[in-house]
């Protein structure tokens, strides 16, 4: 049987070896696009992949058999019109996979995610703490999970985008809103989902509790006095506290330094 989707890639007149996955007599191509190809061998990217079966797999099945999990995908193309996740994929069918572009509009993608809440909200996994911290500085609102079992369903419920490395929970069927955080490094982290979701309106620097997610209110000195150092109590008059956790903040000498952090997000979102 001759293949029906040859890898776009020759060198030295030798096809080079497609990505693949699955089994059986039948085949499809699907060829990703955008970021989605991050979650694919570097050697497999802007490149068609096949899925080989004998029943034919649902979209959603087919795309995350590559790793792609489905909350990054806007549109599905097949022969210039859209695939839901739940079609089934037919034999030598040639597909394009998009992700969600910045300029892409996803209520005409017939994808039927439905909107993002607005303005967007997070919920970030446990091994994103740090990340969760410097959004919540940056005034995003952002929770975190304590388990991996409660993450889908906590943010179905609260309307939340779930941010994580790991893109097996991405994978879920009921989740609607999620993203795969490329990055390791927690500035790096916090610049690549500003970015990618264009929060820059939402940014309201230290108006959030980074502890907990609670709001920051100024507070009467009288009403804290008794629970501040008492060198701070001398020189200083102005004080916030987290509606949530009740903790204190004030601008002290730490505050230079968390400014600065800042400022480098800021310079390059």
């Amino acid at each position: 049987m001759q293949d029906a989707c040859p890898h776009p890639l020759v060198r030295r007149g030798l096809e080079l070896h497609m990505l693949q996955r699955g089994s059986g007599s039948r085949q499809a191509c699907l060829r990703f696009y955008g970021e989605l190809n991050d979650h694919l061998p570097p050697e497999a990217r802007q490149c068609a992949a096949r899925i080989r079966f004998d029943v034919p797999p649902t979209a959603k099945s087919a795309i995350e058999a590559f790793g792609v999990p489905h909350v990054e995908v806007a549109r599905i193309d097949r022969g210039g019109e859209g695939m839901q996740f739940s079609d089934r994929i037919s034999p030598d069918d040639r597909i394009a996979v998009y992700p969600v572009f910045r300029t892409f509009d996803i209520a005409n993608a017939g994808i039927g995610w439905g909107e993002l809440p607005h303005p967007l909200r997070f919920l970030a996994d446990l091994h994103l703490r740090k990340l969760a911290r410097l959004l919540r500085l940056l005034g995003i609102d952002t929770e975190i999970g304590q388990t991996d079992a409660d993450l889908s369903s906590e943010s179905i419920v609260d309307r939340r985008v779930l941010l994580t490395r790991d893109r097996k929970l991405l994978m879920r069927r009921e989740l609607a809103h999620g993203y795969w955080v490329r990055s390791t490094d927690p500035i790096a982290q916090v610049v690549e989902v500003t970015r990618r979701f264009r929060l820059a309106p939402q940014i309201k620097r230290l108006q959030r509790c980074p502890v907990c997610n609670g709001m920051l209110h100024p507070v009467a000195k009288i009403e804290v006095e008794s629970r501040l150092p008492p060198k701070t109590a001398r020189w200083l008059d102005d004080y916030m506290q987290c509606e949530r956790c009740g903790k204190l903040y004030w601008r002290g000498t730490h505050m230079k330094r968390i400014n600065q952090m800042l400022d480098r997000v800021a310079s390059q979102v």
